[in-house]
């Protein structure tokens, strides 16, 4: 049986191309003063990690002082979805002659801060706070014992189908009398947030309020009345929007752990200040950079702390920490099992 692309290819080969887009709040200043735009990236996917850290490989797709990275995401993911059906012609250099690309979306890429939007997630203020997995409860019970051990085990991972059911199931409460307090709530309780549904939520709430208080001109409308306008009006943005009414990365199977934020940033940072605290109080150490600039190191000072700490200080943290570093940076995995224990 011939293959649907077929017809479109001819005598033309299909290459399918992984995509990897990034996207991040940067500043177009020169200057000190920070100027917050979101900017959008492209890499190929199937490219070695020699070649994608080439500037020439790294595509730019847009820039936005306005609009949110997740409406940059939906015109991207569309034209991602274009092109799959609709493969683009291009020409290859080294069989010198026109192929067709069919590129497919492989993962998108950002820090911490960013994943929390691309995911759906409420972030640190909610009770479940971790984008990738289900972890925490209330406040109450992260504070204690159990709670704090709980935190330190593998947590169950979000199913993307269960994310979309809580956005939904916020959509519907908007249309509902009084519910911005409960809406608040359900938010920081499942730790579900997505930044394309919530204007639609506080608009169809600040409706609500309108339509069952009335105004001069116009009675307080009943219940169900008020219920039947909020649902019109949903219907519209439904259909203005082309049902672009939440996260449209919410079929991607994956979250991403961000290396520099939750391990160099983080866990290498508070060690190495702890230590340094310790080294000085002790008077054991000279004040060389690293040691006299220790709260303005960066990514890379860490990387390499890690990697020489264990040799300098017996400390168990220090060694453990080490070992995760070996992983966090593996780039080649011959024996999953092994190294997933």
């Amino acid at each position: 049986m011939p293959h649907p692309l077929r017809e479109i290819a001819g005598d033309c080969l299909v290459y399918s191309v992984p995509i990897i887009v990034f996207i991040d709040d940067v500043s177009g200043n020169k200057l000190k003063q920070w100027n917050k735009h979101f900017s959008c990236y492209m890499s190929n996917g199937a490219l070695s990690h020699e070649k994608l850290n080439q500037d020439f490989h790294v595509q730019f797709v847009a820039t936005s002082l306005n609009v949110t990275p997740l409406e940059i995401m939906q015109g991207v993911h569309k034209a991602i979805e274009k092109a799959f059906d609709e493969p683009v012609a291009s020409w290859d250099c080294q069989l010198k002659e026109e192929v067709l690309l069919q590129p497919f979306a492989l993962f998108f890429a950002g820090d911490n801060t960013m994943q929390v939007d691309l995911s759906s997630s409420a972030g640190l203020n909610s009770n479940y706070f971790c984008q990738t997995c289900k972890v925490g409860r209330t406040h109450k019970h992260k504070h204690s014992e159990i709670g704090f051990s709980q935190i330190l085990q593998e947590g169950v991972l979000w199913n993307s189908n269960v994310t979309a059911e809580h956005v939904f199931q916020q959509l519907m409460m908007a249309l509902e009398p009084n519910i911005a307090s409960a809406l608040n709530d359900a938010v920081t309780g499942s730790g579900i947030k997505d930044m394309i549904a919530q204007p639609i939520i506080k608009h169809l709430v600040k409706l609500g309020q309108q339509l069952w208080k009335g105004s001069v001109d116009r009675l307080p409308l009943s219940p169900s009345d008020a219920l039947t306008n909020l649902t019109e009006e949903l219907k519209k943005i439904h259909t203005s929007s082309g049902g672009a009414v939440m996260n449209p990365l919410l079929n991607m199977p994956d979250t991403l752990t961000e290396i520099l934020h939750i391990i160099l940033l983080s866990i290498m940072k508070y060690y190495w200040a702890q230590t340094v605290w310790y080294l000085e109080k002790e008077k054991n150490i000279q004040s060389e950079y690293m040691c006299h600039y220790k709260g303005a190191l960066s990514g890379k000072h860490f990387k390499t702390l890690v990697q020489v700490m264990s040799f300098l200080i017996f400390d168990l943290a220090w060694l453990v920490a080490r070992r995760l570093m070996v992983l966090a940076w593996q780039t080649d995995i011959e024996d999953l099992d092994a190294y997933t224990v």
